[in-house]
């Protein structure tokens, strides 16, 4: 009888693979740029798909509603900040055609590239062309439209920072928690998918920081994804799979690249809490019961309620409850 012989990655689970890969690339100087290179030519995920554009312009249309209707005293032209610009810089864009007069964005490492800014801006082109935007964006001002071609021309040959310079965005590559923003300065404080994957320790200074250079009738408005993220891309697992895992299981699993901290809805209640905020409004997604119970949780897990660990999509809009002296 001959046996078929079995390879090393068949035996292991696609997003094991996918993990260790990114542990290698983090090992490496300049490892984001690895890291996007892999994407781009190989597992070519760096292409904007029209439900991805359609579903960053509803983030984009919820971040707004927030800001308009939990502001005290809400700005027609108003100023915001995003933490962590992303690959495609959807959201801010949006806010701009909707009334934002500047977005200034801060990114721990230099994730947006001329390729997926480029691309960003012929979604936006086009949709504005075959009239679909305003749908997507109920408060679009047309006279702002003319700022997407500006960039659009100088996208090929002009660096990001100059490109977005057309938009009104200006972007910093730095430490979120350290700006240069004076007190005060900034109406709308905002994230999307971002706080996932940062420690609760620097979400703290973060949230601190947004507390100086905010005012007390800023909104902050954060959409966390409190999910296995490896379940996008490898349909054996669920959105639960991480739960399964200890503290120091995990810790070797996790990619070093993208790491998730796998906190729950009541862990980032308490941290917004306990940076001064308070938190007026929730939107929370769940799955089922079933599956999460084909999970066996760690035992770091097993003292949640289980409403708790059903949620894997949680946003918070929140309130400063204290003010912070601009020294800190």
């Amino acid at each position: 009888m001959r046996l078929k012989r079995i390879t090393w990655y068949q035996l292991m689970e696609k997003w094991m693979i996918k993990s260790a890969v990114q542990r290698v690339l983090s090992w490496l100087p300049k490892s984001y740029y690895w890291n996007r290179l892999l994407q781009k030519y190989v597992t070519r995920n760096l292409v904007l798909s029209e439900p991805i554009f359609r579903n960053k312009l509803a983030d984009c249309r919820t971040h707004l509603d927030f800001y308009t209707r939990l502001s005290s005293s809400p700005k027609s032209e108003f100023t915001a900040f995003e933490l962590g610009i992303g690959t495609f810089p959807i959201v801010p864009i949006g806010l701009l055609l909707s009334g934002a007069k500047k977005v200034i964005a801060y990114d721990i490492a230099p994730v947006l590239e001329p390729f997926t800014l480029k691309q960003t801006l012929e979604w936006f082109d086009r949709s504005s062309k075959e009239g679909k935007l305003q749908g997507h964006l109920p408060g679009l001002r047309p006279e702002k439209l003319r700022c997407i071609g500006e960039a659009l021309a100088i996208v090929d040959r002009a660096p990001i920072q100059e490109t977005l310079g057309k938009l009104n965005i200006e972007l910093v590559v730095g430490d979120a928690r350290k700006t240069t923003l004076p007190a005060g300065s900034i109406d709308l404080s905002y994230s999307t998918y971002v706080m996932e994957h940062i420690p609760a320790s620097i979400i703290q200074g973060l949230l601190t920081e947004a507390l100086r250079f905010c005012t007390p009738e800023s909104v902050h408005s954060h959409l966390a994804g409190p999910s296995d993220q490896f379940s996008n891309d490898d349909r054996s697992i669920n959105q639960y799979n991480y739960l399964r895992y200890t503290s120091a299981q995990w810790r070797w699993r996790n990619s070093p690249l993208i790491p998730q901290t796998r906190y729950r809805v009541t862990d980032y209640r308490r941290i917004f809490n306990g940076a001064g905020f308070e938190i007026v409004e929730e939107l929370l997604k769940r799955g089922t019961i079933e599956q999460l119970r084909s999970i066996p949780l760690a035992p770091e897990f097993q003292s949640y309620p289980e409403e708790d660990l059903l949620v894997y999509y949680a946003w918070f809009a929140a309130r400063p409850v204290r003010k912070v002296p601009p020294s800190l």
